[in-house]
């Protein structure tokens, strides 16, 4: 059943990532789904990792709104308050709707690491 959630997920963000309008020099980055760790079923690694992979693009894409202080309601400046809203923050980022138009870009790649981090336990790693 996780692999057929996972393969749903992967399906779900790569049509994302085109529906939000990635640039040609972004399409190139949604390949890398056929090796991410949501379509290997989580390995042993965990997934991609906090504080390397998704910290960044939270500081880059996220944190300029979603911060003390910021124009946005949520607050994502820690592990634990991105963890407590993992599962709105998933739906935004597959929808799209995160970061919006005109904000920050994300690209594919960027989607496809925050999906597979969300669907591999969200760990503080």
């Amino acid at each position: 059943m996780f692999r057929s959630r996972a393969l749903l997920s992967i399906t779900a963000i790569l049509f994302g990532a085109l529906a939000c309008g990635s640039s040609s020099s972004d399409a190139g980055d949604a390949g890398g789904a056929a090796s991410c760790p949501v379509a290997a079923g989580c390995p042993d690694a965990g997934g991609p990792s906090y504080a390397k992979d998704i910290l960044p693009i939270l500081q880059q894409d996220c944190l300029g709104c979603h911060s003390p202080g910021g124009t946005a309601g949520y607050d994502e400046s820690s592990y634990a308050k991105v963890f407590a809203q993992r599962s709105p923050m998933l739906d935004q980022v597959n929808t799209c709707l995160m970061p919006p138009v005109n904000g920050p870009v994300m690209t594919a790649a960027q989607r496809v690491a925050m999906t597979a981090w969300f669907e591999c336990g969200a760990l503080d790693n």
